[in-house]
């Protein structure tokens, strides 16, 4: 690069860089001089333009930053003008002064641009100044894992839905009180991937060390919940499978067909339609033990148990092909399997996007951002 009077010679590999340097030192051969001895070869950083550039990026130049960490306070002058006052520098205008200096000692080396990846330009404005950002987003994956922590946190809701819509139909043969808390778990958490899925988008674009720090925050608290969560499903469906046959039992042995609208009988009627079961185990439960009835010498079951292609279907036990075949305690025990497996695989699934939303967002927070900022007086656009 030539920049004016002055060649810049860079290169990735010291190799490329002899190569190079011989090329412009054949150039010069053409009636043009370099001094020596303002010459320099084979440098891994250089002073110029005021910064100093570097493998690293570019970053102020420590002698000016020195000058300004050492930069003393204001103070009144010895000899002054009438119309002038003494100046009143308090504790609190001290402070803001060394923070400032603080401040500016502390600011992040820019990296080298990608000119091969897309730039940003952001920008904004006020009545006196505007204010313009150029910027790279330097990590890709973590706005891809942004965008899959919004899907799994849909599919964290639909999981956490099915178990208390479960708990409403079904929460009479489940006499834990308490086997809806992992769906509510399940919304809370997906509630908070999709704020995660924001941050994990919005991180990479403005790169701010505030919503990395929150981001940061929210992955932890998503890990608690969501092992919480699983450790509950695992715990509540365990107990519930226990329970189920003998709170499946206690309807069933009080059905009254007589009675249509008995609690039981409501219940046990209830079950049958929706699951598309018969009894507790099949439909011959009702000839070895649950309340049967005759008619006309015939075996009579639930009309609940019939399957809704038959019409003309009234409960025989002589027409089995028209009863559901299936227990209704297999097709509860199948449905809570099926809402376990599905959350645990849902927390495993999410667990793993944050830990990688976490490797992402810490790598973006110890890389200085790719970016310059300048203010430009309203002048720069009349």
């Amino acid at each position: 690069m030539v920049y004016l009077d002055d060649i810049l010679i860079y290169t990735e590999t010291r190799e490329e860089h002899v190569k190079l340097v011989h090329m412009v030192l054949k150039k010069l051969r053409a009636e043009l001089y370099a001094k020596l001895s303002k010459c320099e070869f084979y440098q891994e950083s250089v002073d110029y333009l005021g910064y100093q550039i570097s493998h690293k990026g570019i970053e102020m130049d420590p002698a000016k930053v020195k000058a300004v960490t050492e930069w003393e306070a204001p103070r009144t002058r010895g000899s002054k003008p009438k119309s002038s006052k003494p100046l009143d520098w308090t504790m609190e205008c001290q402070a803001a002064f060394e923070k400032l200096k603080r401040l500016f000692a502390e600011e992040p080396v820019l990296k080298h641009s990608d000119m091969d990846a897309p730039f940003v330009v952001q920008a904004d404005a006020s009545d006196v100044a505007v204010g313009a950002i150029l910027l790279q987003a330097s990590q890709v994956v973590l706005t891809f894992v942004g965008f899959f922590l919004w899907g799994t946190s849909l599919f964290l809701l639909f999981g956490g839905i099915f178990v208390i819509l479960t708990y409403k139909n079904y929460g009479a043969f489940f006499p834990n009180q308490f086997f809806p808390l992992p769906g509510w778990l399940a919304i809370l958490t997906a509630a908070l991937l999709l704020l995660a899925g924001l941050l994990a988008v919005y991180n990479p674009v403005r790169n701010s060390h505030y919503s990395q720090g929150i981001l940061m925050y929210l992955l932890l608290v998503l890990f608690c919940l969501e092992t919480s969560s699983v450790a509950m499903t695992q715990v509540y469906s365990a107990k519930a499978c226990y329970q189920l046959k003998s709170s499946l039992g206690h309807f069933f042995h009080q059905y009254n067909g007589s009675s249509p609208h008995h609690c039981s009988t409501e219940m046990v009627n209830s079950v049958h339609k929706q699951l598309k079961c018969c009894g507790i185990y099949n439909y011959t439960d009702w000839t070895e033990g649950l309340p049967k009835y005759l008619q006309n010498g015939h075996v009579l079951v639930p009309e609940s148990c019939c399957k809704e292609t038959f019409l003309d279907c009234n409960g025989d036990l002589n027409q089995s092909e028209k009863l559901f075949n299936e227990g209704c305690l297999m097709k509860l025990q199948k449905r809570l399997r099926f809402i376990t497996q599905y959350m645990d695989w849902c927390c495993v699934l999410a667990i793993c996007l944050e830990v990688l939303a976490a490797i992402s967002n810490g790598i973006l927070m110890k890389a200085p951002p790719a970016q310059d900022f300048h203010i430009m007086d309203s002048s720069a656009f009349s």
